[in-house]
């Protein structure tokens, strides 16, 4: 990534930190949360199963949507 797209996808990651949290996960304070909280609570579970990578790209596929839609990021997920 180039300087200016690094520095737009923190700023759009810092962004998901000043939104209001919507999961309900205990502890969860902003979007940024929400998506480290959800992680955290299927790891015991998702990490060991078959669809696994399907559960994964969907995941991070949240977490993009996140940040085009709330943040207004329109690069790519490093």
């Amino acid at each position: 990534m180039s300087e200016t797209e690094k520095k737009s996808y923190l700023n759009a990651v810092s962004c998901l930190t000043k939104k209001s949290a919507k999961s309900g996960i205990a502890g969860t304070v902003n979007r940024f949360d929400d998506h480290v909280a959800v992680h955290s609570d299927q790891t015991p579970t998702i990490h060991w199963v078959g669809h696994f990578i399907l559960w994964h790209r969907y995941f991070v596929a949240t977490y993009e949507k996140a940040l085009r839609e709330d943040c207004d990021y329109t690069g790519g997920q490093p």
